[in-house]
C-alpha cells in the first residue's frame, strides 16, 4: 500500500527505514490536513476495534503536539493513513466494522509506517514502545484471521520435509531458491524445517519482468548466474517453492532452471495455487499444458504432480476483496524492499514534471524556492521563470535517453543490505548529476524533486520502470524488519504445533 519514492540520494534511506520527512513550517493547510488525519487515527484507536491499542491511544492524547508535528512534516505519511482508513470505512456497515483481513492489514501498514517514522524522527521511548505494541497486536490479529491459510501452508511445508527425508542420497545439499518477494516468507519457514536433513544452500535471485535479450539482462541469465555461483553437484537437490497464480511465472522459471541444472542434480518444483483456476477456453488449455509439464518434472524424482500443486484456501468468501496468499506482494513482511532505484527515479521525476506543467501555481511556487540555487543573485521574475522552466524541460527531454542508460552496467540488481543500498543509490545519482550538472535539465529535475518533497509525491507509476533492469531487494534490518520477524515467529509456532502432532 505504501511505497517509498526514490527521488534523490537522501531518499535511499526510505528503502530500509520508511519515509523520513524533513521538518517544514506548519502552514495552515498542512496543519489542517494533519489535524484531520490525527483525528481519524485517534477516533479509530478510541473505539478500540482492535485489542492492544490502549497504550497507543493514550500516547496519542498525551503527546498530541508531537504526533501532529510528525503528520505536518510528512504529507506522504498522512496520505497513506487516510487511504488506510478509507479501506476501514468501506468495511463499516450500519456503524459496525466487520472483521476482515483486508482492512486489518492496512492498519498494520500505517502503524508500521508510524513506528519507523517515530523511531527515526526522535520520538521518546514510550511513544515508540506504544506504537510497536499496537502494531504487534494488529499483526497478530491479521495472522489469526489468516489461520486457515497459515495452517495449510505449514502442512505443505511439513509434507515437503517428509518427502525429502525419504531420499537416501550421499553428500546431498539442498539448494533453496528465494525469488523476492513472492516466495520469501514460505522459504524463510521452509529453511529451518529442512535444516536437519542436509546442508542448506540459499540462493537469492532477484528477477526482472522482461525476458528479452534485446531489452537487457534476462531472467534466465540471472538465474543461471546464481546457480553458477553455487556450483551444483551430483545429488544436490534444487527446490523451487513458489506461487502459481496464472502459472506463467512458475512455468518460465522452471524452464530457465531446467536448462541450467546438470545431470545428477535433482529438481523439485513445488507450487501453491489459488482455487481460482481457469475452467474453459484457451486459458484452461494452457493450464492443462502447464500441469502436464509440471507432472513431468516431478515424475523424474518419483512424485505425483497434483500432490505438490497445493491449493491454499482463500482467506474470505468476499469476492471483491479476496486475498489468496496472505504474504503476497508484501515486501516488508518478507523483510525486503524491492525496487529499481534508477527506474523509480525516472518514474517519479517524469510524473512530477508532468504535474508541474499542469499546475501553474505550484510551478511558480517551486521555481521561486529553487531560483536562488540556480540563478545566483538574479531577481525572481515570474515570466522569465516560466519561460526558463519550459527550456529546462526541453533540455531534460533531450538528455533523458543518456540519463536512462547511464547505469546500464548496474542493471543486474541483487539482494543487498542497507549500506550497499546507500552506495548503490549514491552511484546512480552521482552519474545522473554528472550528466546534468552544467545543463538546464538540472533545474527541471531539481524542481521535480522539490515538488516531491513538498507534496509527499505519488508513488512511482512503476517501481520496475526499466523492463531490462533487474531490481534490487534491500534486506530490512532492525525495527524495519519487525513485520517479518513477528510473522515468521507466528508461522514457526504453528508449524511446530502441527509437526508435534505428526510426531516430528
Amino acid at each position: 500500500m505504501c511505497r517509498a519514492i526514490v527521488a534523490g540520494s537522501a531518499s535511499i534511506r526510505a528503502v530500509t527505514q520508511g519515509e523520513i520527512p524533513q521538518p517544514r513550517s506548519a502552514t495552515s493547510p498542512e496543519a489542517t490536513f494533519a489535524t484531520t488525519t490525527y483525528d481519524r487515527l485517534l477516533t479509530f484507536c478510541e473505539k478500540r476495534t482492535l485489542r492492544g491499542l490502549e497504550d497507543f491511544c493514550a500516547n496519542l492524547k498525551e503527546k498530541k503536539a508531537y504526533h501532529l508535528s510528525r503528520l505536518i512534516a510528512g504529507p506522504k505519511l498522512r496520505r497513506s493513513i487516510n487511504e488506510a482508513f478509507d479501506a476501514v470505512d468501506f468495511f463499516s456497515k450500519d456503524g459496525t466494522l466487520q472483521d476482515h483481513p483486508c482492512w486489518v492489514q492496512n492498519i498494520c501498514a500505517i502503524l508500521y509506517l508510524l513506528l519507523l517514522n517515530y523511531e527515526y524522527g526522535g520520538a521518546d521511548p514510550n511513544t515508540v514502545e506504544a506504537c510497536e505494541s499496537a502494531f504487534s497486536a494488529s499483526l497478530r490479529h491479521f495472522l489469526d484471521l489468516s489461520t486457515v491459510q497459515v495452517d495449510a501452508l505449514c502442512r505443505y511445508l511439513l509434507d515437503i520435509r517428509e518427502t525429502i527425508s525419504r531420499l537416501a542420497l550421499a553428500k546431498t545439499r539442498i539448494v533453496l531458491l528465494d525469488l523476492p518477494v513472492g516466495n520469501s516468507v514460505p522459504l524463510q519457514l521452509l529453511t529451518p524445517t529442512l535444516e536437519p536433513l542436509a546442508p542448506i544452500v540459499p540462493v537469492c535471485a532477484v528477477l526482472n519482468r522482461a525476458n528479452d535479450k534485446r531489452v537487457g539482462v534476462t531472467r534466465e541469465e540471472l538465474l543461471a548466474q546464481c546457480l553458477n555461483e553455487v556450483g551444483l553437484r551430483p545429488n544436490d537437490i534444487v527446490v523451487l517453492l513458489d506461487e502459481w497464480k496464472s502459472g506463467i511465472n512458475f512455468r518460465n522459471v522452471c524452464r530457465a532452471l531446467e536448462k541450467h541444472i546438470p545431470e545428477g542434480t535433482f529438481f523439485f518444483p513445488f507450487a501453491f495455487q489459488t482455487d481460482a483456476q481457469p475452467s474453459d477456453g484457451r486459458a484452461r488449455e494452457t493450464y492443462v499444458e502447464d500441469c502436464a509439464r509440471h507432472d513431468a518434472y516431478l515424475a523424474k524424482v518419483g512424485l505425483v504432480g497434483p500432490e505438490f500443486r497445493r491449493r491454499l484456501p482463500k482467506l474470505t468468501n468476499d469476492e471483491k476483496f479476496t486475498q489468496y496468499f496472505f504474504w503476497a506482494e508484501n515486501d516488508r513482511m518478507a523483510a525486503y524492499r524491492k525496487m529499481q532505484v534508477h527506474g523509480s527515479f525516472f518514474s517519479s521525476i517524469d510524473g512530477a514534471i508532468d504535474r508541474l506543467r499542469s499546475d501553474p501555481v505550484g510551478r511558480l511556487e517551486v521555481l521561486r524556492l529553487k531560483w536562488g540555487d540556480h540563478m545566483g543573485g538574479e531577481p525572481f521574475n515570474e515570466t522569465t521563470a516560466l519561460e526558463l522552466f519550459e527550456e529546462c524541460v526541453a533540455d531534460y527531454v533531450a538528455v533523458r535517453c543518456e540519463l536512462m542508460h547511464c547505469a546500464d552496467d548496474m542493471r543486474t540488481g541483487g539482494a543487498i543490505d542497507a549500506n550497499e543500498i546507500e552506495d548503490y543509490g549514491a552511484e546512480v545519482f552521482a552519474r545522473i548529476n554528472k550528466i546534468v550538472s552544467s545543463r538546464k535539465a538540472s533545474l527541471a529535475i531539481d524542481a521535480a524533486k522539490t515538488l516531491l518533497a513538498i507534496t509527499g509525491s505519488l508513488d512511482p507509476a512503476d517501481r520496475f520502470y526499466f523492463r531490462g533492469h533487474a531490481p534490487i531487494a534491500g534486506r530490512l534490518t532492525g525495527r524495519a524488519a519487525i513485520w517479518n520477524r513477528l510473522t515468521i515467529e507466528y508461522l514457526a509456532a504453528r508449524r511446530d504445533t502441527l509437526a508435534a502432532a505428526r510426531g516430528f
